[in-house]
């Protein structure tokens, strides 16, 4: 799905992000689905063999009931994901630990960077950072960076989503790292510019260096 246009009002830019993930989850969801049907059409070859007389060895049917309940708790894992992404569009502003947000994204993001065969990786310090501010626009920022970092990634195909500690007066950032050196070009990206408008409306800055991409946001809740 492409991107809107920048000059595009940012709540048809939110209403996109939002599709796109959400038909990403559900093609997961359908992977999921598929699966479990081919593991269900064994489960009936087994029982079909075993009552024309052939033995069933109970191995093979545990290594079958096992891999059904893995899928299903994939599943049930990628419902939780839709279910808190859904919710973050619940109120214009809210107070969130950063690391939880940012911990979804690269959950939902994950995918995007198999398809490129690329690894997202993620490192977040062990206290929380909470913040008041428009979530979802949050969630849209930063999938759009590591939408542009991967675009970078090149050769070692590893990107890095870092909550850094607060720097002065308590202001947050996040960088989005890449092991490639980000080329120039990426300023022209279209996601380049999507993603300055995000940060304008999040009172934020944006700062795009040959390594990595930082999000300045406002300082932390007291």
């Amino acid at each position: 799905m492409s991107e809107p246009d920048p000059g595009a009002p940012l709540l048809e830019q939110k209403l996109m992000f939002f599709g796109r993930i959400s038909a990403s989850l559900s093609h997961e969801l359908k992977n999921v689905l598929a699966t479990i049907n081919e593991f269900s059409g064994l489960l009936d070859d087994l029982s079909q063999a075993a009552a024309s007389g052939r033995a069933l060895k109970p191995e093979r049917l545990q290594s079958v009931c096992g891999k059904i309940a893995n899928q299903i708790g994939r599943g049930e894992e990628l419902i939780r994901r839709m279910n808190r992404f859904s919710h973050s569009v619940d109120e214009p502003v809210a107070s969130v630990d950063l690391r939880e947000v940012l911990a979804l994204v690269c959950d939902l993001c994950n995918r995007f960077a198999k398809l490129r065969q690329a690894t997202l990786e993620r490192r977040f310090p062990d206290a929380p950072q909470v913040l008041t501010l428009d979530t979802f626009a949050l969630e849209y920022a930063v999938a759009l960076a590591i939408d542009l970092a991967l675009q970078g990634a090149s050769e070692q195909r590893r990107v890095t989503v870092a909550l850094l500690e607060p720097a002065s007066r308590g202001r947050c950032q996040i960088a989005v790292e890449s092991a490639d050196p980000l080329g120039p070009e990426l300023a022209q990206a279209t996601e380049h510019a999507l993603l300055a408008g995000v940060m304008a409306h999040l009172g934020g800055t944006l700062d795009v260096a040959p390594e990595r991409i930082v999000l300045g946001l406002g300082g932390l809740d007291a």
